[in-house]
């Protein structure tokens, strides 16, 4: 299979692999306290995609195992632990593996890919964004076109009202997939512009924001590399910098290859904790140090997200979600 990357590094992430030299830190990382429980509002949806506004959470797009497609989103209630239902449905076409931003109020949703029509087994990657009003309850078009090529799995994280949306594939020719490095910065009133490029193109990863800096780790990759870490980009500086490996002074477990990587952010005293959630492992980070901590073994989802400082890693059980719901544990 031929596969092409749109920059000059080629490499493959572990969720992270571990050096020799890898150097421990004195950092207490908070352990979480967790409880299952049932979410009410929405059957079980797969490949679905999620994003915050202020302290409230979305969902929406992907497809019922029974249904199939799906276009309306939904926002959750923690009080009720329900998916309360948004009448208006997503105006463009379908698509799965979406990438999600908010702001101000508006939610963005664009980039991802749907199947085609059979006999093919080809898929579509879009190019195109459309932008949901919380306030007004609806949708419109993006004016602005995205300057990158169609992809699907990319990221996005917001700093300072601005959005940083790349990486992604594109493999609508099986034979000749395309794996991402470029990133592109969006201003509300001025549109799209092109920033440096990531370290190494991949797709599937997970992005956040700490200490206005942006944080994108994990995911797949082209082929191997014997240096994994996390890129962290500077707004100011408009630089990617690569992270080493660091742990708490009493962590035994390394951080090793997975997928299927789910992650979610809660803040204590002030301070963000980013916890993921992976086939090789459950992690806790702390982005102000650069410390990770295990909190034990794997944990799947299709689903993580952080309302009113709570974590959600969702589930699908007989059709229907069930959740673990996680709080920062008061050490008092």
């Amino acid at each position: 299979m031929l596969k092409k990357i749109s920059s000059i590094f080629i490499g493959t992430i572990l969720l992270l692999s571990c050096h020799d030299d890898d150097k421990k830190v004195n950092i207490k990382i908070p352990d979480l306290d967790k409880k299952y429980i049932e979410m009410s509002g929405c059957l079980g949806l797969y490949d679905a995609v999620t994003f915050n506004v202020g302290t409230s959470a979305y969902m929406g797009l992907g497809w019922y195992n029974v249904l199939g497609d799906n276009l309306h989103f939904y926002k959750y209630s923690p009080k009720y632990r329900e998916w309360v239902w948004i009448e208006q449905p997503f105006p463009g076409k379908h698509r799965t593996h979406a990438v999600t931003f908010a702001i101000g109020g508006k939610a963005y949703i664009g980039l991802g890919r749907s199947k085609l029509d059979p006999p093919t087994t080809s898929y579509e990657a879009y190019d195109d964004f459309f932008v949901y009003d919380t306030l007004t309850r609806e949708w419109e078009e993006l004016k602005f076109k995205f300057p990158g090529k169609p992809r699907w799995g990319a990221v996005a994280f917001v700093i300072g009202g601005k959005a940083y949306v790349g990486t992604g594939v594109d493999e609508s020719i099986p034979t000749n997939s395309e794996y991402f490095a470029d990133f592109y910065e969006f201003d509300p009133q001025k549109g799209w512009k092109q920033i440096s490029n990531i370290y190494y193109p991949r797709y599937g990863a997970i992005s956040f924001v700490s200490g206005n800096l942006g944080y994108v780790c994990f995911g797949n990759l082209y082929s191997s590399s014997s240096k994994q870490d996390v890129q962290v980009y500077d707004p100011v500086s408009a630089r990617w910098k690569e992270l080493p490996v660091q742990y708490e002074d009493e962590e035994t477990r390394e951080l090793r290859e997975g997928t299927n990587v789910k992650s979610f952010v809660l803040t204590k005293d002030g301070e963000e904790f980013v916890y993921v959630f992976g086939d090789s492992g459950s992690w806790g980070y702390a982005p102000r140090e650069n410390v990770w901590k295990s909190l034990g073994d794997s944990m799947g989802g299709y689903l993580g997200f952080a309302a009113e400082n709570k974590g959600f890693l969702v589930s699908i059980e007989r059709g229907n979600f069930k959740a673990c719901e996680f709080t920062i544990r008061d050490e008092k």
